[in-house]
């Protein structure tokens, strides 16, 4: 179930243990003002994922960008072919079955393999535009869990989604619907380089 958290500041935020780095916080807030200024009309929902972290860890976080309250911080699996217990390749290629970097908007839900899912909009050239053509979406999955990390030191993967646990998937998935931002992150030149919106004047 979604975590209520005492609203915090943009300042506020800190990097502790598995923690949200604020510098990571600081670019994807500055991205949502850009797109909003890009009359892109986000929601006012903003969610970030930190794939420099291990899939044990719980690198997503859901914002309330009005209030800056943090919503949910939960795990997220990576693509099989990004890694194990780290990802470290990503692809916007057709079946590389990688996670992809950038900016996403949300679209709608629909009935699939995992059941209700999220497609996605990918907004980063380069980096994620295949998003919607390679199925990339939002979906819960059996894998991401405690149980699983138990057995196996680590989530288990998909083919390239940002699958969440299943305990979670439809009340996240219903508040991000229609044209919220995800901001996925990993510390390199491409993603750093994007022309979209990555250093931007707010």
């Amino acid at each position: 179930m979604l975590i209520s958290i005492t609203a915090i500041s943009h300042a506020d935020t800190k990097s502790q243990g598995n923690g949200l780095n604020p510098q990571i916080l600081d670019k994807a807030f500055n991205m949502y003002y850009c797109a909003k200024k890009d009359k892109l009309n986000p929601t006012n929902y903003l969610t970030i994922i930190d794939y420099s972290l291990p899939s044990t860890a719980k690198r997503l976080w859901l914002f309330q960008v009005d209030n800056k309250k943090l919503l949910l911080n939960t795990w997220v699996a990576h693509g099989i072919k990004s890694g194990v217990l780290y990802s470290q390749y990503f692809s916007n290629d057709q079946q590389s079955h990688q996670s992809s970097l950038g900016l996403f908007q949300t679209g709608n839900i629909y009935g699939g393999h995992h059941g209700n899912s999220l497609r996605l909009n990918g907004l980063s050239p380069g980096l994620n535009t295949n998003a919607a053509s390679r199925s990339v979406v939002v979906h819960g999955a059996w894998y991401v869990s405690q149980d699983f990390i138990n057995k196996y030191g680590r989530l288990g993967r998909s083919w390239g989604c940002p699958a969440v646990a299943m305990n979670v998937s439809q009340t996240y998935i219903n508040i991000i619907k229609n044209g919220s931002l995800i901001f996925s992150y990993y510390p390199n030149k491409a993603l750093l380089s994007s022309p979209r919106y990555i250093g931007c004047d707010k």
